[in-house]
């Protein structure tokens, strides 16, 4: 240590204590030493863990992961040096309570992302990656505190102590909390959505994440980077950098959401069934959420989406189609143009045939039926009669169909007549002679 002066304490980092220290050259550094257990059994376990830190840290080169600049195990207790930061990102979020400036928000996570990339090209995940873990060293992010990550080949067993490895509650994907040696890269996938959204809002709720607190054109990220299931995750930093980079570059980028959207659709139209059609279909998915608050994009352009787009979006990404058919729903209440009615009924019923899913499903049978009462629409009313026909030849059906009619008791003379024309189930024949 004849090498450092050690000055004040900063603080706790991970499972040390960081002091403020300064070379003999003059630099200011940050010294960690590691925290001494009471127990031999589990001053061991640190130790692994402590240089398990140190190996993993010092084994990356990248302007955005913190460099080791000395370290000594042999001292009581063991240490390693840092350069020393200014603070770190959770400083800044304390000084943002609603989260940073998009620009400031945006530089930080770029910075974060191109890190972690390289990381994970090196087979080295973090497993820790929260707003305290991001050091800010002359203004730009820097990662540290690897001391629960690993390499991906490695064959090491797990660190059982004190349910190390597990993570930060908030930050760390479902399955951490359950398996925490056995998850790869897409743990900290979830963990930079969840970092991201924070940055764009300030928040961070334990159980959930609130999309609404975010700018809209973020939301698709931040969704599919947060999936509970690690295979509906991003598959790879390097795939969410490019769609960071998609939403902040130049070219149809720079088009109106509905143009997109057309683009995006008329292109659909010749790769279904073709490799060319996935990457496609996430980019229509990403445009309708992002720019769930743009009723021409939903009423005007979505509209006119062929059904088998809409059956391959459905299948292809069911978890953003049901979220695509909520937003829809909403913009497809209240009064419309009587003629644009039988425009909405001709889509409604194309989403339907397009998925199984029994929430879209009752979503569909439900407003066509409000749809059309309200509007005294017939075309609209026979749509819901004949996809309430057809989903009743499924026993399970017959409770939602009638479900959807007791929610609505002023609706049903207006299809009863055409109802009480095919063979009907018990129950549903009851409702409509009450």
């Amino acid at each position: 240590m004849a090498k450092y002066r050690v000055g004040s304490r900063i603080g706790n980092g991970g499972q040390g204590e960081v002091w403020h220290g300064s070379a003999q050259d003059g630099t200011q550094v940050a010294i960690k030493y590691m925290t001494l257990a009471p127990t031999a059994e589990e001053r061991e376990a640190d130790l692994v863990r402590f240089k398990r830190e140190i190996k993993c840290q010092a084994s990356l080169d990248h302007p955005g992961i913190a460099p080791i600049l000395a370290v000594n195990l042999k001292d009581s207790p063991p240490w390693f040096v840092m350069p020393l930061a200014s603070g770190t990102v959770r400083d800044l979020l304390n000084e943002h309570p609603n989260g940073l400036p998009e620009n400031e928000a945006m530089r930080i996570f770029v910075g974060v992302l191109e890190a972690m990339e390289y990381a994970h090209a090196e087979h080295v995940i973090h497993r820790d990656i929260k707003p305290e873990n991001i050091l800010l060293i002359d203004g730009k992010p820097v990662l540290a505190d690897f001391g629960i990550g690993r390499r991906l080949q490695s064959d090491s067993t797990t660190l059982t102590v004190a349910n190390r490895g597990m993570g930060s509650l908030g930050y760390s994907a479902p399955e951490q909390l359950t398996d925490a040696h056995g998850v790869d890269h897409r743990a900290d996938i979830y963990a930079l959505g969840r970092v991201l959204h924070e940055l764009l809002c300030g928040k961070n709720e334990i159980f959930h994440v609130d999309l609404d607190a975010i700018p809209a054109r973020f939301r698709y990220i931040v969704m599919k980077a947060t999936q509970q299931q690690a295979d509906r995750r991003f598959d790879t930093a390097a795939e969410m950098a490019r769609e960071i980079a998609l939403l902040v570059g130049g070219g149809e980028q720079l088009l109106a959401p509905g143009d997109r959207a057309k683009s995006i659709i008329q292109k659909l139209a010749s790769r279904l069934g073709t490799r060319k059609a996935e990457p496609k279909l996430a980019e229509l998915a990403r445009v309708l959420i992002d720019n769930s608050d743009d009723l021409q994009l939903y009423l005007h352009v979505f509209t006119n989406t062929p059904e088998a787009v809409l059956a391959a979006l459905a299948e292809q990404f069911p978890h953003e189609y049901r979220q695509i058919m909520d937003v829809f729903d909403s913009y497809a209440e209240g009064g419309h143009p009587w003629s644009f009615t039988d425009t909405l009924a001709i889509f409604l019923s194309a989403a339907y045939r397009s998925t199984s899913q029994l929430h879209v499903h009752e979503q569909i049978l439900n407003r066509l039926l409000i749809l059309g009462h309200e509007h005294n629409r017939w075309f609209v009313g026979k749509q819901f009669v004949a996809l309430a026909i057809d989903a009743m030849t499924d026993s399970s059906y017959v409770s939602v169909i009638a479900g959807i009619l007791r929610e609505n008791p002023s609706a049903i003379p207006f299809v009863a007549d055409e109802l009480r024309s095919h063979a009907l189930p018990p129950l549903v024949a009851q409702l409509l002679r009450n």
